[in-house]
Formats: structure tokens, sequence, C-alpha cells
């Protein structure tokens, strides 16, 4: 037994899978662990990585908007979820960037809000410095 081994949770020490220790990998062929204190489902060390979800590359709505249109109507991000019909850890995401609105879901929080679309939306060319023109040289 090890413990502390690559893909155990933390505290928690691994032994062979299944009581022959037989138990192998089926992409890279490597032994499978389980873990002997909490007898927890069997995993491959070599190919578990820890997983960490990364933000929208393109978030379709600004998230300080959201917010900020959200706490003038009065609303807790709760009851906003449950008159938009999403679930509220999808609209903390949604108002974190985390994750981007939909179409569909983002006109529903405009709507529950009532506020215009526009006021939720990203500008994709507010952040691009080409678009702004020329620069203005003074004399």
């Amino acid at each position: 037994m090890t413990s502390g081994e690559k893909g155990a949770p933390s505290g928690h020490t691994t032994k062979p899978a299944g009581a022959e220790g037989g138990s192998q990998c089926s992409r890279c062929g490597a032994d499978l662990v389980s873990c002997a204190r909490c007898g927890s489902t069997s995993y491959c060390p070599a190919c578990t990585r820890p997983r960490r979800r990364k933000r929208s590359p393109v978030l379709r709505q600004e998230p300080a908007g959201v917010t900020w249109a959200r706490e003038k109507a009065g609303l807790t991000k709760r009851a906003l979820a449950r008159q938009v019909g999403i679930s509220e850890q999808l609209m903390g995401e949604i108002e974190s960037g985390w994750r981007s609105a939909t179409p569909a879901n983002l006109a529903k929080i405009a709507q529950a809000l009532k506020c215009p679309v526009v006021i939720l939306e990203r500008n994709p060319r507010a952040t691009d410095t080409h678009s702004l023109g020329p620069a203005q040289h003074g004399p």
C-alpha cells in the first residue's frame, strides 16, 4: 500500500484493484488501484490527472452587466435562475464568466430582468483597439 499516490484523494491509501490484483487500464495497461481506506472505484494512477475547467473562450454575455442588472432588479441568483428555468449553479457560472449563456437563455435572463438584451450582451469590438478608428494626435 502506498499513500499520496498520483490520482489518489488526499489522505487516502491505495492498493491493487481486485482480489487478484490483475485489473489493468484499458488505455495504458498499468495496474489499476483503489483506495484501501474508502474502497472507492478503481482508477489508473498513470492516466488520472486533476481536472481543471477552463473558462469559456467566447462569452456572449458581459458578466458584470448580468450581475448589475440582477442586483438592480432586486433578485438573488437563485430567484433569477428559477425564473429563467436554469440551475443556480449555471446562473453563477454565467455571472462569473465561466460559462457562456446560450442566446435563448440570455433572452430569458433579459426578460426576467425586464431589460434589453443589449445590456447583457458582450460587445466583441469594445476591446478591439483597431475598431476605435485612427489615433487622435495633438498639434
